[in-house]
């Protein structure tokens, strides 16, 4: 979809809009595979300039990646996905933390690679390699980390205006 370099089609877009949009796109998936959607959306978010087409694209494939990661994890039959967004005047951020399996050391090495899955025959390797060309794109890029925390694993995307990241934690976080 967006694999060829283009120019974004820079608009003002709602925060709190596009993560209700987003969410939406995947409940129905979520509620096949037994995993709660929550949100916990700052109202200072407010408004920000995007191509929005691109920035739905890039959180739905978190979003749907967040989804897998849950799907493959059979230690629980239940799972949950946070969507957050925090924001204010000058930047605004959109997380996406799950409770699924993770990604070890190589896999966040490669993620960005064209045509590099961690799914076997069920991924592509195109999915956060657009994503990262989206966030390159608008000024921004994605980085991977893990960090250690008690409970399962937990992945959370960020996006802002400086910067987009994505860490892998362990555990959900509780909303601020």
């Amino acid at each position: 979809y967006y694999a060829k370099d283009r120019e974004p089609n820079w608009e003002m877009i709602s925060a709190s809009t596009l993560g209700k949009e987003v969410c939406e796109v995947v409940q129905a998936r979520a509620q096949e595979g037994a995993v709660e959607i929550r949100q916990d959306f700052d109202p200072a978010a407010g408004e920000f300039e995007a191509d929005g087409k691109a920035v739905r694209a890039l959180l739905v494939n978190l979003l749907e990646n967040a989804l897998d990661a849950c799907r493959v994890d059979k230690k629980k039959s239940t799972h949950q996905i946070l969507v957050g967004i925090k924001g204010d005047p000058e930047s605004v951020e959109f997380q996406v933390c799950d409770d699924g399996n993770g990604m070890d050391q190589e896999t966040r090495e490669k993620a960005f690679s064209l045509f590099f899955s961690s799914k076997g025959t069920e991924g592509t390797g195109l999915g956060l390699f657009i994503s990262n060309k989206i966030a390159q794109a608008h000024g921004d890029c994605i980085l991977l980390r893990q960090v250690k925390q008690t409970a399962g694993p937990c992945t959370q995307d960020v996006w802002g205006t400086q910067s987009f990241v994505r860490e892998v934690l362990w555990g959900i976080p509780k909303p601020s």
